[in-house]
């Protein structure tokens, strides 16, 4: 959990959540997202479920990590900024004490599982490896645990070990995002539909941009897929009701060999 000073401290720089973020690669936030945390002082990510309970369970992982690796934690509540690059800031969940190492807490539900691989390994996936890698970088360190709580049951702990390639990677993404965005205050591009309405919220009255073939061609194309989009609906929902007539009472369909070909079962709620 940030103290209130770390989240000062986090708009005057690039911190870990945000390296995967301005990668393009974070299903969190985007790198609009990040521009305006830096930006605008009025502007916050929404804090969703994901980040709400990992806020709350970070604690339990933490004690967890330490009662099976017998590691004894410094747990930091200031800012820490690279030697070189003093928009490169860090706000880690711990130290190892004695180890050139660190430890990021996480939790996930068990159906996002098909990301994670072996405990132990690096096989977890890449945003948090870019977060990861970033912590490292700072802080200089060796390697990072990231020890991750999956539905409350199950307990994991990975390992990610300093990659000199992915430093030079994420510093010169940051840099060019720092000076060139942030700096220069110039949006990146939109990649959402939410980062559209967000970039621009307001439009001019009677004023219109100018078309050209190009933009013509999307418009049709948007127009014919929406079209088909409506009959596909259409002819959907009249299979459905020949075949649901067809059932009748019936619990579905099966074919002669005794394979269940379509179901329909009422239910109730409450």
């Amino acid at each position: 959990m940030l103290t209130d000073v770390q989240k000062i401290q986090r708009r005057l720089g690039i911190g870990g959540s945000d390296a995967a973020a301005i990668c393009g690669i974070s299903k969190y936030k985007t790198p609009l997202q990040v521009y305006y945390e830096k930006v605008d002082h009025t502007y916050e990510v929404p804090e969703n479920d994901a980040m709400y309970w990992g806020n709350i369970h970070e604690p339990t992982v933490t004690r967890e990590y330490q009662k099976r690796t017998g590691h004894d934690l410094i747990i930091p509540d200031y800012t820490f900024i690279h030697p070189e690059f003093n928009f490169i800031r860090a706000n880690i969940d711990a130290k190892i004490r004695n180890e050139n190492g660190l430890l990021e807490c996480k939790t996930t539900q068990a159906y996002n599982m098909s990301e994670w691989g072996e405990p132990g390994t690096d096989e977890f996936p890449d945003e948090y490896i870019l977060q990861c890698a970033h912590y490292a970088m700072t802080l200089n360190a060796d390697y990072v645990d990231l020890a991750v709580l999956v539905g409350l049951s199950d307990f994991r702990i990975y390992k990610y070990t300093r990659n000199k390639n992915i430093d030079k990677y994420l510093i010169e993404q940051e840099k060019n995002f720092w000076e060139n965005h942030v700096l220069k205050q110039i949006p990146p591009d939109p990649i959402t539909l939410e980062d559209v309405a967000m970039r621009w919220k307001q439009h001019k009255a009677n004023d219109y941009a100018m078309a050209n073939d190009g933009i013509e061609y999307k418009i049709e194309s948007l127009k014919a897929i929406k079209g088909e989009i409506r009959d596909a609906e259409l002819i959907k929902e009249d299979l459905e009701l020949f075949i649901k007539k067809y059932i009748q009472d019936s619990e579905g369909l099966k074919n002669e060999d005794g394979k269940v070909l379509a179901t329909w079962k009422t239910q109730e709620t409450t």
